[in-house]
């Protein structure tokens, strides 16, 4: 346990002088003024009178707290260096005093419960002997769960008779699902990724629960449950000794998850080794699925979900990451930064969701503030890769369009990304024919439509009579307009590549219409 300044400073009530200019200063230990030795220690919280206190230059950098009992000298005030927390009351200085006591009594007990936790990790011993000698610390029962919150090990809720969610956790091996959406909706007006500890008080939880994230290295190992069941939970004890016990578990615990993931962090560093294109050799890649049995249908689509980025929590992503693999019934789900990308497989290359299949993937999308793109199909493994940046391109293209749908298909935006690309060298304007510019030009001076009438024309395989009724014209009406467009342009209507310039400008047209007020920054490769 760490003790800085400000942790007193920040306790100290109204009508109390505070003087901190170095407010993280590490303090280790407290002495009253009356006989201390000077000049004063630098990292000592001295207590006592102002009357009490040495010469102005044997303070050097102390920490004080002061009780005015006399008008202090200006000297001490004016220092740059001294941090001070001066009251005039008797009440404020003995509370003050008390607080800091507290503040060392508990330091020496979690100093103790680290050095009983670090022989135990000195003998290598599981988790489950670490949570043993948390419960008779702690006095109250302890869940551990994986990042998906399942169930790994517990201590002390062999006496639990009345609370459900401990109850179904138990039983089941893993939180209600209800917890689950409590824990995914909760908003915090600070990352989440920035605390050591986070605190849940829920309606539906019946015990009040302080929960440990476990990290090692940058990476979310778990969760440390610790329920308020036998006595009340203490602020500053239980919550410093549980970031102790969850530091030293991200240590021991690795071994317990693995054993209870099936060796899934072996699949996800392998694929995430082939989108990050640290594997590219055929036979490598082959190799590594018959090691890790990873067992693939014929065909493959390359998910990445994205989260909205005022939802972009660490806790969030692993819980959203289980959702995924729950929701598509496959293992090979990984975050990847902060996007979850998941592998899926098939046997056929055909539609990959019925509609009411989307539709469900759509409702989980929305309640979790996330969108989802999709590559088209691909055989082999190794295309993982470049079939990922189809996904990839989804996003980029739907936000040139403006496009707000949660499910983006990359068939539904390939024309548009090839265009895009080609905009990125040269002007998407030369992609229109010079036979649709006159008609555009004509259509402006006096008001006709010409250009709408054939793309429409085009579009509806050169039949006058369903392009009458899609246009809602006379048959004889449309049939003098599209005579006129010949007498205009030239445009021979048998020709195949004449037929294709006119569908591609209009294609080039709709685009620049749609990108128009747009950012054109480049599209990523």
């Amino acid at each position: 346990m760490i003790v800085y300044f400000s942790r007193f400073s920040s306790r100290a009530r109204k009508g109390v002088l505070i003087i901190n200019p170095e407010p993280s200063r590490l303090v280790v230990g407290r002495e009253p003024l009356k006989g201390a030795e000077t000049p004063l220690k630098d990292d000592y919280l001295y207590f006592g009178s102002v009357s009490e206190l040495p010469d102005p230059k044997s303070v050097g950098r102390a920490n004080l707290i002061l009780f005015e009992d006399e008008r202090i000298a200006p000297a001490f005030l004016e220092r740059n260096q001294i941090n001070i927390m001066l009251t005039s009351s008797e009440e404020e200085y003995d509370r003050l005093c008390a607080e800091m006591r507290a503040v060392f009594d508990i330091q020496m007990q979690v100093n103790i419960f680290s050095s009983k936790l670090l022989l135990l990790v000195q003998d290598e011993a599981r988790a489950e002997k670490l949570l043993e000698l948390g419960y008779q610390a702690f006095g109250n029962p302890l869940l551990l769960f994986d990042t998906s919150l399942c169930l790994l090990a517990s201590a002390g809720t062999e006496s639990v008779e009345d609370d459900p969610v401990m109850e179904h956790a138990l039983t089941k091996g893993y939180m209600p699902e209800q917890y689950l959406e409590e824990v995914m909706k909760e908003e915090s007006g600070s990352p989440e990724e920035d605390k050591v500890l986070i605190i849940w008080e829920k309606d539906f939880l019946k015990h009040r629960l302080i929960a440990g994230r476990i990290v090692r290295g940058n990476r979310l190992v778990g969760y440390l449950k610790l329920f308020e069941y036998n006595r009340p939970l203490t602020e500053m004890l239980d919550t410093e000794m549980l970031k102790i016990l969850c530091q030293y578990l991200a240590l021991s615990m690795d071994s317990i998850v693995a054993s209870h993931q099936s060796g899934s962090p072996f699949i996800e560093t392998f694929l995430l080794d082939i989108i990050e294109r640290k594997l590219v050799n055929h036979e490598v890649i082959q190799e590594r699925v018959a090691l890790y049995n990873l067992e693939l249908q014929s065909f493959k689509t390359a998910i990445i979900v994205e989260i909205e980025e005022r939802f972009r929590k660490m806790d969030k992503l692993y819980l959203l990451k289980q959702m995924m693999q729950t929701h598509f019934k496959r293992s090979t789900a990984f975050i990847r930064g902060t996007d979850i990308v998941i592998l899926y497989d098939q046997n056929t290359p055909e539609a990959l969701y019925t509609q009411s299949h989307l539709e469900d993937f759509r409702r989980l999308l929305q309640a979790n503030y996330c969108r989802a793109a999709f590559s088209l199909p691909f055989r082999k493994l190794d295309s993982f890769y470049t079939y990922l940046q189809q996904a990839t391109a989804c996003f980029q293209v739907a936000d040139r369009l403006r496009v707000t749908e949660r499910i983006l298909m990359y068939e539904d935006f390939l024309v548009a990304h090839m265009l895009l690309r080609f905009g990125e060298v040269f002007d998407l304007h030369d992609l229109v024919s010079p036979a649709v510019r006159r008609l555009r030009k004509l259509d402006t001076q006096k008001g006709s439509s010409l250009t709408e009438t054939l793309f429409s024309y085009i579009r509806h395989c050169q039949d006058i009579t369903v392009t009458s009724k899609a246009m809602h014209v006379h048959y004889n009406t449309l049939k003098y307009r599209i005579g006129r467009i010949r007498e205009i342009t030239g445009i021979d209507f048998d020709s195949e590549t004449e037929i294709f310039r006119i569908m591609l400008s209009q294609r080039a047209i709709d685009l620049l219409r749609r990108t128009e007020d747009n950012d054109t920054s480049p599209l990523e490769s």
